[in-house]
């Protein structure tokens, strides 16, 4: 799982249901991390596109909560859960 999913029309989605919940309830900072995704509009939907973004995310987010120091550990963790 990724912070990031595509939409059905192939648009890159700030994915909140695998985000801690504190930052799932604030619309405005989750619009922010949705606007932050626009630099990846233009690209070719791929694995790797997913994981770039992904990895955006969670640099941006840590740069916004540098005082919560496992949150990148928890973050980057969701790139091991599967759905198989």
């Amino acid at each position: 799982m990724y912070l990031v999913i595509a939409s059905g029309t192939g648009k890159l989605l700030f994915n909140m249901m695998w985000a801690p919940v504190w930052i799932g309830l604030d619309r405005s900072l989750c619009e922010e991390l949705q606007q932050g995704l626009h630099p990846f509009a233009d690209r070719p939907l791929t694995q790797e596109l997913l994981r770039e973004a992904h990895d955006h995310l969670v640099e941006d987010i840590c740069a916004r909560y540098p005082q919560l120091p496992g949150l990148r550990h928890y973050l980057d963790a969701l790139k091991s859960v599967t759905d198989a």
